[in-house]
């Protein structure tokens, strides 16, 4: 018989591999790069993507929110096979502290975004029963 992870344990996993990606404080970047966007790209399961969403804006809300202008998805349904999920990080600095203090800021501006179906006449079958499922 297989063993599930537990829904804590995997948050909590998902959550130290991304605060591996937005370490506090960030390391010091050469001037020219800093001004760069950076981008991650994380390919992973629904169910994943799930946990990890609803425990950053359950568990860190002071720091991430939904940006209701042009918001895809509705947070807390399954997502479907294929679709994106975006979440934008911004470093803000602390207010009257040393250098590199402050903290990092996550904006959710998509969940389970399917749009990109719609122009392919090749796209797999999304969302329904397609789509991964975790109950937490």
């Amino acid at each position: 018989m297989a063993t599930i992870e537990p829904a804590p344990v995997l948050l909590a996993r998902l959550l130290s591999f991304w605060d591996s990606l937005f370490p506090s404080p960030p390391p010091p970047a050469p001037a020219a790069a800093s001004t760069l966007p950076r981008q991650v790209l994380v390919v992973s399961h629904g169910g994943a993507i799930k946990t990890f969403v609803n425990g950053l804006l359950a568990e860190r809300a002071a720091d991430y929110a939904i940006v209701p202008e042009g918001f895809v998805g509705s947070v807390g349904e399954s997502v479907a096979n294929c679709s994106f999920t975006r979440v934008e990080m911004e470093w803000v600095e602390g207010e009257g502290v040393g250098q590199g203090a402050g903290r990092w800021k996550g904006s959710l501006r998509s969940y389970s975004d399917e749009r990109h179906f719609a122009e392919s006449s090749r796209a797999p079958s999304p969302g329904g029963a397609n789509a991964d499922v975790v109950d937490a």
